[in-house]
């Protein structure tokens, strides 16, 4: 939501970047062309969001495609517990 802060710029850096959130989680950066549906899906649902990207919750797809390179967008993949 915030754009390019410190665990962005950490997360391109490594490429086996983890979430330590209740264990560790892989991060992986989703390609522009993939954001814009996530961007859309993720403004129904978080109007803290909105300001920060520009666009309200009913923004068409091609609105949130034309800002998806400026929104980083990280798919976090869940792992299974390690015995």
């Amino acid at each position: 939501m915030l754009g390019e802060c410190a665990w962005v710029s950490n997360a391109r850096a490594n490429p086996n970047a983890t979430v330590v959130r209740f264990g560790r989680h892989p991060v992986r950066l989703v390609p522009i062309a993939d954001r814009a549906a996530i961007i859309q899906a993720y403004l129904r649902v978080a109007p803290g969001a909105r300001p920060y990207i520009g666009l309200g919750a009913s923004a068409a797809l091609e609105a949130c495609a034309r800002v998806a390179a400026d929104h980083p967008v990280f798919r976090v993949a869940r792992q299974a517990p390690s015995d």
